[in-house]
């Protein structure tokens, strides 16, 4: 009996031990993903805000408030 509760033990430990591993690397695996998105993401709106800045930087209004600055 103490050898099968020894061994009921160990095999729910290693079974603990294998959840978690893989858990922690789906969480690991998902959280790349979420900061590869995130980044992709900054970058289009780097790229929108320059775009916009260049846009009113063509307008001549613009070009004289700057020069009267």
């Amino acid at each position: 009996m103490l050898s099968a509760s020894a061994l009921l033990v160990a095999l729910g430990w290693w079974t603990y031990r294998a959840v978690e591993g893989s858990l922690q690397e789906i969480r690991a695996v998902t959280m790349r993903s979420l900061l590869d998105a995130q980044v992709n993401a900054l970058r289009v709106w780097v790229k929108e805000e320059t775009g916009d800045a260049e846009r009113v930087a063509r307008e001549p209004a613009a070009r004289q408030a700057i020069r009267a600055l």
